[in-house]
């Protein structure tokens, strides 16, 4: 594979040759496209971009390009890797998949073998101490290092590796995404079963979060914990006095805070990091998070503003975005017009109409130009984009 000097790694990544197999099955009738990876494992969106010749990837935007291989580089074992590695980018995220994450959950399962092999935790302890008494390796070393290790335990456990590890990764394939997201974070109600005997933290101050502190107080969770920036929780009356003398009686506690970040061993998830209204950060200890942040648009004062309205919305045209009162003008959630779509693409839409209306007020003498990303200089200033190179690299 020929690459520019210094720019690219001899070999192209796993996921790249997937595309590429995709690539090689187009006829060759000379007007094959360019191919950039925009995003290559959280989804599968790509940028066709009209140019002859070969197919070139890139990592990052903007990134240095290079030929792709065609399928036959690929083996059986490596299309496994790439598709394994594609699941749990996934399922994990970026950040369950760094070298450091994955190399806790091997040294797990590694663990896990050697205790199903008949060894000591002892000798366990005394080889950690061992191997961190000698200089670091490479990586790329030391997981051939592991892969041999492995071959040979399998033959003297009379198991087929490949087999193995073929069939795990069937089983962990054939999981829903959902089964391994909702472990231990849920953005709903996970319900009793989930609950029971369980450290529960909830983040939100609705009726959904207030809702499933009673259900989890109720399912006999081991503690029950509601955060949010105030005490103030906005559910009906008769949901807000179960949950006050539940908090009453020691069974849910209220920690006015911001969360700030999760603490975790693995891929197991152990803590919420929130900094509280009294300037202190803590870690609150938990085995569930349930995020229920749902939130709806209220008017406060602008209600009594005399302004028309539709529902609890302020009614505004769809030119200008004006309410009934001219010079006021109104976008978002708040307000209603015909076929309106709560979108944030529709808020960005709203926005621009009425900022250029109100524009058009302050300065009736000036015309208003519509300026674009691609062309001006003053918002590449503004953007902090190099003018001089505001477009990809060219395709070699």
């Amino acid at each position: 594979m020929s690459v520019k000097p210094g720019i690219r790694r001899e070999r192209p990544t796993f996921a790249e040759v997937e595309i590429c197999k995709e690539w090689w099955r187009i006829p060759d009738d000379g007007r094959k496209p360019h191919v950039l990876i925009l995003e290559i494992y959280r989804d599968a969106h790509y940028d066709i971009l009209g140019h002859n010749g070969g197919i070139f990837v890139a990592d990052e935007w903007p990134g240095s390009w290079a030929p792709c291989l065609p399928p036959t580089a690929v083996s059986e074992r490596d299309s496994r890797q790439a598709e394994v590695f594609a699941w749990a980018r996934a399922a994990f995220g970026e950040s369950g998949t760094t070298i450091a994450q994955r190399g806790i959950r091997l040294l797990e399962e590694a663990i896990e073998a050697y205790q199903a092999a008949g060894c000591s935790a002892k000798m366990a302890h005394e080889l950690v101490d061992f191997v961190f008494g000698r200089p670091v390796g490479d990586i790329r070393q030391e997981l051939g290092g592991v892969g041999v290790c492995t071959l040979v335990l399998a033959a003297a456990a009379g198991a087929s590796a490949d087999d193995e590890e073929a069939r795990e990764v069937q089983r962990v394939l054939a999981k829903s995404l959902d089964a391994w997201r909702e472990r231990q974070l849920f953005h709903r109600d996970p319900g009793p079963e989930a609950t029971a005997g369980r450290r529960v933290v909830i983040v939100g101050n609705g009726e959904a979060a207030v809702t499933a502190a009673l259900d989890a107080v109720e399912a006999g969770a081991a503690s029950v914990t509601v955060v949010h920036r105030r005490d103030d929780f906005d559910a009906p009356t008769p949901l807000l006095l179960r949950f006050q003398s539940a908090r009453t009686n020691g069974r849910i506690e209220i920690v006015t805070a911001q969360p700030s970040g999760l603490q975790s061993e693995g891929e197991v998830l152990k803590g919420l990091v929130v900094d509280g209204s009294d300037d202190r950060t803590r870690t609150l200890a938990l085995d569930l998070l349930l995020v229920l942040l749902g939130w709806s648009p209220k008017l406060g004062p602008i209600a009594q503003w005399g302004l028309a309205l539709a529902r609890k919305q302020l009614i505004v045209d769809t030119e200008r975005f004006e309410t009934s009162t001219r010079g006021i003008h109104a976008i978002g959630d708040a307000v209603t017009y015909p076929g309106k779509q709560k979108l944030i693409v529709s808020g960005f839409h709203e926005a621009t109409l009425a900022a250029y209306a109100v524009a058009e007020r302050v300065h009736p003498d000036r015309a208003q130009p519509l300026l674009y990303t691609t062309t001006s200089p003053k918002l590449h200033k503004l953007l902090g984009v190099d003018p001089a190179n505001p477009s990809p690299p060219a395709l070699p």
